[in-house]
């Protein structure tokens, strides 16, 4: 399997989880060379989702492209029947997005021993939506709000069908910096031993940090971060310091929060988020 193909692969995972608005016949241009930050590329992580919107908002974009998908198979059948059909399953979806919402108060079962662990604290106004694409439910994308406001995005890229030998820090290393340019490595201490861990990009006011995963669940995660949202969460952190469960290595294998917790758990924001509630 060529470099090539690797990064054909990160490319079009990352087009597929929504993260970019550049359409899949640009995929292959992840392999164009560059060796200054590309700003551009960078800005392009967000894709339509601007830091500082509300989860309604989110949940729009999501649902504007929920049809665009739908809109195709609806106007290609003149059944009635099998349009209505196609309708239903199209708000079903939207409702299963609304649904991921959470708020993480220390309740947010499973989460804890998640490939986003590390993404969020308890009891300092954060929150959480994500989707996944049905056809691929490795390829996900994490909204995540402060105090309302959107100042996190992040996307998990499927690795899976890449070669053991192919899935190394390394190798994604040289993908994604022909993609954003040059990068910053951090490393940090595993048992003792310094090992890559993630890499930083930053550009007005944007940071953007791609992170190994591949240990303990086959994926990179790329995600956005608006620099001044962050240091208010910083702050808010220090506050209200929260110890999280151990996420152990056995926990990290089995990983039984994968597909999240039970959508029907948080049900009852759904009006809130899509703009239901009245109240709101």
């Amino acid at each position: 399997m060529s470099t090539r193909f690797v990064a054909y692969l990160v490319a079009t995972a990352i087009i597929a989880a929504g993260a970019l608005n550049a359409a899949p016949a640009h995929a292959k241009r992840a392999a164009k060379t560059s060796s200054k930050v590309n700003a551009k590329a960078l800005q392009g992580v967000q894709g339509k989702f601007k830091f500082g919107m509300s989860p309604r908002a989110v949940c729009k974009i999501l649902e504007e492209r929920i049809k665009e998908k739908y809109a195709e198979k609806i106007s290609g059948t003149t059944d009635p029947f099998v349009q209505d059909k196609l309708r239903k399953k199209m708000k079903i979806e939207y409702a299963r997005i609304a649904a991921t919402f959470v708020r993480f108060r220390g309740t947010a079962k499973g989460w804890d021993v998640s490939v986003i662990d590390k993404e969020f604290a308890y009891k300092t106004s954060e929150a959480m939506l994500y989707w996944e694409d049905q056809n691929n439910r490795n390829n996900r994308r994490f909204f995540f709000f402060f105090r309302g406001k959107l100042y996190k995005t992040l996307t998990t890229l499927d690795m899976t069908k890449l070669r053991d030998d192919q899935r190394e820090f390394s190798i994604i290393q040289r993908v994604v910096e022909k993609r954003f340019g040059k990068g910053k490595v951090v490393f940090a201490d595993n048992g003792g031993i310094k090992e890559a861990a993630h890499i930083d990009w930053y550009a007005k006011g944007l940071w953007v940090r791609a992170s190994d995963k591949l240990r303990f669940y086959n994926t990179f995660i790329v995600s956005a971060i608006d620099r001044k949202l962050w240091a208010r969460v910083v702050a808010e952190r220090a506050k209200h310091p929260v110890r999280k469960k151990g996420n152990n290595i056995l926990k990290s294998i089995v990983d039984p929060s994968k597909k999240g917790p039970s959508l029907d758990e948080n049900g009852n924001v759904i009006k809130e988020i899509t703009g239901g509630n009245k109240k709101k």
